[in-house]
């Protein structure tokens, strides 16, 4: 009895402390030293915080200036559009290209100080801030910090979450507060600084030499060009980015004619919301095992769950329910529409090396600001329909997403699972692809596979095995890397999450290979005959 009290002890600390790291131990855990990882969560939440801070001292300075609701309009949507440009240049250039841009920003802002009365050095402002929108080098950094640690990037990428989502909170706090402490001066000095202090916390990042020589996770080859899942999941990214645009379009009208919430209680929403979903951020690794879903189950499910609130509030407006009842419906869409981007970047990451990420990142934001732009226009004038239009259009947008985001999942389940010996361009799958990607999504419920392991498996035997090559091509990357497949085999997915599927350990829990290597390493026959188009249950693929 004294012995299993000694063994339970400290086990029973290690889950109050760290749930995830003792329910399923991985070997030779990666630890990112804490000054790097500050740097890049100081990275995170400056570069979160210049995407938000002009908003309303800008507006107050314009008005205070007289001038017209035009020109206060063309100053935001050249704000707004020329976000484009820093994600065509992290395409072309790689990370080192945000140096250039804070410099622009810091540029932009000692502009408008000097010169506060200027509209060219407003517009310089506008756009300087426009220029730090480097959400792809931050993402870059973030890769290449984790360096092959598929779960360590999972880690990461919520943690950064977090920062953006505290950055979002402060954001409509902290500028207000100085612009109306300080004015316009020392609203301008702020400014100037933010972009500075980014490029001081990057420099160590890049001295670590890992952004540009980062690998893609777990591979042993580079490939530099997207495949057409990667699209697929960047264009689902900026999806939740212009919902959440259109959210701030239509939901201020909402609350405010809607409910008659004066403007300080709705930016308090906000801010609630925002808290609300860090606090879910943050908890997610301690809640149960059956709430913890696998990459991808759990992007679909956060994605599905943004057309879920979209229509209660359009259900909350039209009854009409409550002003807390829209409310919550508000705080749960917040929060689904930041853990289905976060969950979206670590597919992203996790799959691709540099120069691809940099593409699929960088393309899918130049798109979401061209959208945005249209978006923003789009949600007063459909508001003029009735106050429930914008959140029917949006609900249907949000639907159509999540189907397609779904179908896409399921017919890449099924490329990977009917011929792995084609490499990663995966086989044509004609007429029956509809049919073929519901038994993706079939496979993807019920099994508990990580989507990155699996892609990265996959497409290392796209480069390394022919057709003809049984070791190469059909076996499971288990038989290359058993230690991957040994956590995935007691129920860790990848993303700190249990999965639901309990440890295969028939031939005892201590032998890896006879217990964790699927019946592929014993009996190449039955796994060459899968290959060949028979899939082991009486049906030829």
């Amino acid at each position: 009895a004294l012995e299993r009290v000694r063994q339970w002890v400290p086990m029973a600390i290690l889950r109050v402390r760290a749930p995830v790291a003792a329910d399923h131990p991985v070997k030779n855990p990666k630890a990112v030293p804490m000054h790097y990882l500050g740097c890049l969560i100081g990275i995170t939440w400056l570069q979160q915080m210049l995407n938000n801070f002009a908003w309303v001292p800008l507006t107050a300075y314009a008005i205070s200036l007289e001038l017209d609701t035009a020109i206060i309009g063309s100053l935001f949507a050249a704000h707004v559009g020329i976000r484009a440009v820093p994600n065509l240049v992290v395409a072309r250039w790689g990370a080192e290209s945000e140096f250039p841009m804070m410099f622009a920003a810091t540029a932009g802002s000692i502009a408008a100080f000097y010169f506060p009365t200027s509209l060219w050095a407003l517009f310089g402002f506008a756009a300087g801030v426009g220029l730090a929108f480097t959400r792809g080098c931050v993402t870059l950094h973030t890769q290449a910090l984790c360096d092959g640690d598929v779960d360590l990037l999972g880690r990461v990428s919520r943690q950064c979450g977090m920062a953006r989502l505290s950055a979002d909170v402060l954001g409509f706090v902290i500028p207000p507060l100085i612009y109306e402490l300080s004015g316009w001066g020392g609203f301008m000095l702020f400014s100037a600084a933010l972009p500075l202090l980014y490029c001081i916390l990057a420099v160590p990042l890049h001295r670590r030499a890992h952004v540009k020589e980062a690998a893609p996770l777990a591979t042993e080859k580079q490939q530099s060009s997207p495949l057409w899942i990667d699209w697929v999941m960047g264009a689902a990214f900026v999806g939740a980015e212009l919902q959440g645009y259109l959210l701030n379009a239509a939901v201020p009208t909402a609350l405010a004619h809607g409910y008659g919430l004066p403007a300080p209680q709705i930016g308090a929403v906000y801010a609630i919301g925002c808290l609300i979903a860090f606090t879910y951020l943050w908890t997610l690794p301690y809640f149960p095992r059956r709430l913890r879903k696998h990459r991808p189950l759990n992007a679909m499910m956060t994605y599905f769950g943004l057309t879920v609130a979209w229509l209660l509030m359009a259900f909350a407006l039209a009854v009409p329910l409550p002003a807390p009842a829209f409310i919550v419906f508000l705080f749960f869409f917040i929060a689904m529409a930041n853990a289905s981007m976060v969950v979206l970047l670590e597919c992203i990451m996790g799959v691709g090396d540099e120069k691809s990420t940099a593409k699929v990142v960088g393309i899918s934001e130049v798109w979401g600001c061209l959208l945005g732009m249209c978006i923003n226009y789009g949600g007063g004038a459909l508001l003029d329909l009735g106050i429930q239009a914008p959140f029917l259009a949006a609900a249907f947008l949000s639907l159509v997403s999540s189907v397609g985001l779904a179908l896409a999942l399921g017919r890449r389940r099924m490329e990977v699972e009917r011929d792995p010996a084609h490499g990663a361009g995966g086989p044509e799958l004609g007429s029956r692809s509809g049919a073929l990607a519901m038994a993706g999504l079939r496979m993807i419920v019920d099994r508990a596979e990580d989507f990155i392991r699996q892609e990265l498996a996959y497409r290392r035997k796209g480069t390394s095995g022919g057709a003809g090559d049984i070791e190469g091509a059909v076996l499971p990357a288990a038989c290359d890397a058993k230690v991957v497949e040994a956590g995935a085999a007691e129920g860790f997915d990848g993303a700190g999450d249990a999965s639901d599927e309990p440890p295969r350990a028939e031939d005892g829990a201590g032998d890896i290979e006879a217990a964790v290597l699927p019946a592929a390493c014993d009996d190449k026959g039955v796994e060459a005959g899968a290959a060949e188009g028979f899939d082991g249950a009486g049906d030829a693929s």
